[in-house]
C-alpha cells in the first residue's frame, strides 16, 4: 500500500509539472503559417515543446529516434543535437550543452523543447503574450548580406570596425578602437561616408565595449543568436589593415559568457567587426588576437551595456580609464586538478596570483614555474592549471597590474 501511494504522489507531481495546453490557448506558427502538430503543446517550467517530429522535420532536420535508449540524433547542414528523455543535457556537435528542459515522453510521442531546438536550426522564436502564440521565423533572405551590418571606423588615434545593432543608428565597437580620438568617421559596406555626430551612449572599458548612437536611420542591423556551439563554422566581418569589410572563415574553438575563440583570422584593425554563424546571425564583437586564436565579446554581453552615457566623441580624447581587479574569475574542478580562468583586463600588463589556505588570508605570492618570476598572462580557455593533494581548503586572488602598479585584486574564490 505504502508503495502504491508512493507511485500515486510521483505520478501526481509529473502532472503538476509537466501539463499538456490546449491548442486554443497557445499557437506556433513557422514563417508566418500555422504548424500542424498531431498533439498539443506541453508546457515545462514556462518552456513550450512541441512533438520531436511536428517540429524537428519542418525545420530541415533529418532525425533518427533510438527506441532502446530513449534518444534521438537530428542533423542540419554542420550542426547535429543529441538528446535523451528526461535528461537535462544535450550535445551539439558533441560538445555539452544544458536544457532548460528535457525531452519527454507523452502519450508514447517524444516532445522536444521548441526554442533549443528551432534556434540551433538557426530559426529565431519569437513570443507574443497578447495572442499567446509562438512564432519561429526563417531566415527567408537569400543571400543575407552580413556586410551590410558592419562599418569601418576611422579615428584620430586608431582605425577599427563596429556593428550596427539598431536600425536608428545604434553602433557597437570595441572601446580601444575609438580611446583618446577627437573625431570620427564611419564608412558603411556601400562605401558611404558618415561625418555627423557621434555620441558615446555606453562604455564598459574594462571588457572594452563601447556604444555609439549616430544621427542617421535605415540602417541593416545585425541578426542576433544566443545559439553557440563549439566547432561550429564561423565568419567575421571586418576591416583589417584599412581594407573594407573583408570576410574570414573558421570554426568556433571555446566559449564563456566573457570571451569567444575561434579559428577564423584577424588582423589589425579587425577590432570591433563581427563574428557570423553558417546562417548570418551575429555571435560576437571581434576584440583581439594571440599567435594561433583570434577573439571576440559575445554578443550578449556587448547588448548588456548601459546606455547611460551622453558623451560627444570628441570628449574621449579626454576621457581617462583606468584598470581595475579581474572581474568573473572562474574555477574548473577535476579531481585534484584545477584550471582557473577570468573575464581579461583591457589595459592590464599581467597579473599576480595569491594562495591562501583561508579566504580572510594572509595570501602568499605565487610564482610561475613556466615563465619565471611571479607574473601571469591572460589564457583561454584557462589561464593556468595546478594539482592539489591536500585536504586542505585553498583559495586564490588575482591581482591586476599595470605599468607595475596594482589595479586591484579579485575576491577570494575557493579552488579546493
Amino acid at each position: 500500500m505504502a508503495r502504491f501511494l508512493k507511485y500515486l504522489m510521483l505520478c501526481l507531481l509529473l502532472l503538476f509539472f509537466i501539463s499538456p495546453v490546449c491548442a486554443k490557448e497557445i499557437q506556433v506558427s513557422l514563417d508566418g503559417k500555422a504548424l500542424p502538430c498531431r498533439m498539443a503543446p506541453i508546457l515545462e517550467n514556462d518552456r513550450v515543446l512541441l512533438p520531436m517530429r511536428d517540429l524537428m522535420e519542418p525545420l530541415g532536420y533529418t532525425v533518427l529516434w533510438n527506441d532502446a535508449e530513449k534518444s534521438l540524433t537530428a542533423k542540419k547542414g554542420n550542426t547535429q543535437l543529441y538528446m535523451k528523455v528526461n535528461s537535462s543535457y544535450a550535445t551539439v556537435n558533441d560538445q555539452p550543452v544544458v536544457l532548460d528542459v528535457p525531452v519527454r515522453i507523452i502519450e508514447n510521442l517524444a516532445f522536444v523543447p521548441l526554442r533549443f531546438v528551432s534556434e540551433y536550426s538557426g530559426a529565431a522564436v519569437f513570443w507574443k503574450g497578447d495572442t499567446a502564440t509562438v512564432e519561429i521565423l526563417r531566415d527567408t533572405e537569400t543571400p543575407y548580406s552580413i556586410s551590410d551590418s558592419v562599418v569601418m571606423l576611422q579615428g584620430s588615434q586608431f582605425s577599427g570596425s563596429g556593428v550596427i545593432l539598431s536600425s536608428d543608428g545604434l553602433i557597437a565597437t570595441n572601446y580601444h578602437v575609438i580611446e583618446g580620438t577627437s573625431m570620427l568617421q564611419i564608412i558603411f559596406d556601400d562605401g558611404t561616408v558618415y561625418q555627423g555626430k557621434t555620441t558615446v551612449v555606453g562604455l564598459d572599458p574594462q571588457a572594452d565595449i563601447a556604444l555609439l548612437q549616430i544621427e542617421k536611420t535605415g540602417l541593416s542591423p545585425v541578426k542576433i543568436t544566443t545559439a553557440l556551439a563549439e566547432g561550429q563554422s564561423v565568419v567575421t566581418v571586418s576591416s583589417p589593415q584599412g581594407n573594407r569589410n573583408i570576410q574570414t572563415s573558421g570554426t568556433l574553438s571555446h566559449y564563456n559568457q566573457d570571451i569567444l575563440s575561434f579559428t577564423a583570422p584577424l588582423n589589425f584593425g579587425s577590432s570591433g567587426g563581427g563574428v557570423f554563424n553558417a546562417q548570418g546571425k551575429w555571435l560576437g564583437l571581434c576584440s583581439s588576437m594571440s599567435e594561433d586564436l583570434y577573439f571576440a565579446i559575445p554578443a550578449q554581453k556587448v547588448l548588456a551595456v548601459p546606455r547611460n552615457m551622453s558623451l560627444p566623441i570628441s570628449e574621449m580624447k579626454n576621457y581617462v580609464y583606468t584598470p581595475s581587479a579581474p572581474r568573473n574569475v572562474r574555477i574548473t574542478t577535476s579531481g585534484t586538478t584545477v584550471q582557473v580562468s577570468w573575464e581579461p583586463v583591457f589595459g592590464a600588463d599581467d597579473y599576480r596570483v595569491y594562495l591562501s589556505s583561508s579566504a580572510d588570508g594572509p595570501f602568499t605570492k605565487m610564482s610561475n614555474p613556466t615563465k619565471g618570476g611571479d607574473r601571469w598572462l591572460w589564457g583561454f580557455p584557462y589561464a593556468f592549471s595546478m594539482t592539489y593533494a591536500s585536504s586542505e581548503p585553498l583559495y586564490c586572488r588575482i591581482e591586476t597590474m599595470e605599468n607595475g602598479v596594482s589595479r586591484g585584486m579579485s575576491q577570494a574564490v575557493r579552488l579546493f
